[in-house]
């Protein structure tokens, strides 16, 4: 115990001194015990030194409390919160549609007055939910040394959003608290962890819709021709907003709480800052980066796995199987949904971390009971393939951090503190020794 407060002590120093060092170095470490606690802490710092952009869902949150909670009292806050949770908005601030942006909104700007920190607080909630994950999964792999498919693979998988997705503070949030408590549920097998999928909700009303097909893998996940029969189809068979009214009335709300309702002051001040930057040609990785992710990489993926599941025994089986049918199902209903392209696009996005944590337990179980076949020519070539097609989705996320993080998350975090707007980018600390 007391090597493990020692380790956990001299990675907060480390993370003081070099977030991304920090970082990094936990990462490659594979220690499980340290994941969430140090986790949570270096997600905690990334957050303290968020870099608020014009034109970033960040700062509309950022403006969302500077105008509606700095004098909020005790009770208009309990008021509005407790509508929130019966997802009733109509008598929230401008621009909230769930209870979980309202109390960060509240203790940033109602409590302590300062509106930055509305990222301190969503980062430390999205560290200790993405970290909660990651320890589990280290639990169940074996992360090899060095570059390998394991290591590929979860690279992908963490620049997925691991970091870039507490920018958005809500969607990336709840899905990742849904993926946990499935994925609790899954692994310690004990149904009190489905709370934290239900949970989701209260943070975007939207997950009322996306919890469902990943509740069906309960029962769906030993009859995977069925699903896959079930996602083929999908493809084809993308339903009419007009055939499926009568079936599902509430989709109209679901459609506007996903969006943000901003005040004319808002929406003048986001028009004048676009129109006044500086005209920029849209990178390809940024353009076609997650749509080609979402469209290509995980349905070879999706495919690569259903044939590698035959080949698959041990522990990890009946997880891998559960995980997949997920996000297999996921997939599937945004397919459905092809009329509404918010909901398709975000259930095919919230489908890829269940499969690419299928994918990497099952590399895992390869390397340990089956080392040829993961070394095998079938094996690497579509993983290689995988790879590759993901290049435009790591560019963008990659470019995508650079601009939300300072400079100083680099070295001495701190320094960002007190630089208040005057602090920069990663991106434009890097530009100065580009001529």
């Amino acid at each position: 115990m007391t090597d493990s407060k020692t380790a956990v002590r001299n990675y907060f120093l480390l993370s003081l001194l070099s977030p991304v060092l920090g970082l990094i170095t936990l990462l490659r470490s594979g220690n499980s015990r340290l994941l969430l606690p140090v986790g949570t802490f270096l997600m905690t710092i990334l957050g303290s030194i968020y870099v608020y952009s014009p034109e970033s869902d960040g700062e509309s949150h950022r403006r969302t409390v500077e105008s509606a909670y700095l004098d909020m009292g005790v009770a208009e806050f309990l008021t509005s919160f407790f509508q929130l949770f019966v997802l009733n908005n109509e008598n929230a601030p401008i621009g909230i549609s769930d209870p979980y942006l309202h109390l960060l909104g509240f203790l940033s700007g109602g409590i302590y007055g300062i509106p930055e920190l509305l990222h301190v607080f969503a980062a430390f909630v999205y560290g200790l939910v993405y970290f909660s994950i990651l320890k589990i999964l280290f639990e169940r792999i074996t992360l090899p040394n060095g570059i390998s498919l394991i290591v590929v693979l979860f690279s992908i998988f963490f620049i997925y959003r691991g970091i870039t997705g507490f920018n958005a503070i809500r969607w990336w949030t709840a899905l990742w608290l849904m993926l946990y408590g499935f994925l609790a549920y899954w692994h310690y097998e004990k149904r009190k962890y489905l709370i934290f999928s239900l949970l989701a909700v209260y943070i975007h009303y939207s997950f009322i819709a996306f919890i469902f097909p990943a509740l069906v893998a309960i029962w769906l996940h030993k009859r995977l021709k069925l699903v896959m029969v079930i996602w083929v189809i999908s493809f084809f068979l993308g339903a009419s907003y007009d055939l499926i009214k009568p079936f599902i009335p509430a989709l109209e709300v679901i459609e506007q709480k996903q969006q943000y309702t901003l005040d004319e002051e808002q929406l003048q001040g986001t028009a004048e800052a676009r129109a006044n930057a500086p005209q920029k040609i849209t990178r390809f990785y940024a353009a076609f980066g997650e749509a080609s992710f979402r469209d290509y990489s995980i349905p070879l993926l999706i495919v690569f796995l259903f044939w590698l599941l035959r080949s698959i025994s041990g522990t990890n089986r009946t997880l891998i199987m559960q995980l997949f049918t997920a996000g297999v199902l996921l997939y599937a209903f945004g397919n459905f949904m092809e009329f509404s392209p918010s909901v398709s696009g975000r259930a095919k996005a919230g489908a890829a971390p269940f499969i690419m944590l299928a994918g990497l337990l099952n590399l895992s179980s390869l390397y340990n009971n089956n080392f040829t076949f993961y070394r095998s020519y079938k094996v690497r070539t579509v993983m290689n393939l995988f790879f590759i097609s993901s290049i435009p989705l790591i560019m963008y996320h990659l470019s995508y951090t650079l601009n939300m993080l300072s400079a100083f998350a680099l070295m001495l975090p701190g320094a960002s503190w007190f630089l208040g707007s005057d602090d920069f980018s990663i991106r434009e600390f890097l530009a100065m020794f580009i001529i």
